[in-house]
């Protein structure tokens, strides 16, 4: 067994990964891309308020609005805030677009799937399904 250099890893590493993933009911491959750490706590923050104040604080994470988020931001192709999109589905927002367009499956595929490529394997069931819900 090979062992690599951590530091020589990471400087020759790329973060981004693409794979095509297939959706039956549209008969097409939507692809994905992997997201960084630093996407998903934007992603996080973008789905999450915080009700009360002081000790008494708490994080609220809107789980539906996460994964169409994740879709959004982990989706290649198609491009969710496209023009005619929004217009079709008579959303204001990419986000609106992954809601009315896509299943709850296709949209836990989806997630699952972009998710993986992020570094999150089966090993790690636990923490996609909290993305997923």
């Amino acid at each position: 067994m090979s062992k690599v250099d951590p530091l020589q890893a990471l400087l020759g590493a790329e973060i981004k990964s693409e794979k095509d993933v297939y959706i039956k009911r549209l008969d097409t491959f939507f692809k994905i891309k992997s997201i960084s750490g630093e996407e998903m706590q934007e992603i996080t923050d973008a789905a999450s308020t915080y009700q009360g104040t002081g000790l008494k604080r708490v994080k609220i994470t809107d789980e539906i609005k996460l994964g169409a988020l994740l879709i959004v931001k982990g989706c290649v192709n198609p491009n969710f805030a496209n023009k005619e999109l929004l217009e079709k589905y008579g959303a204001v927002s990419a986000e609106e677009v992954v809601l009315k367009a896509l299943r709850a499956g296709e949209i836990a595929k989806l997630g699952e799937e972009i998710m993986k490529l992020s570094g999150f394997d089966e090993d790690d069931d636990e923490v996609i399904n909290e993305i997923k819900n």
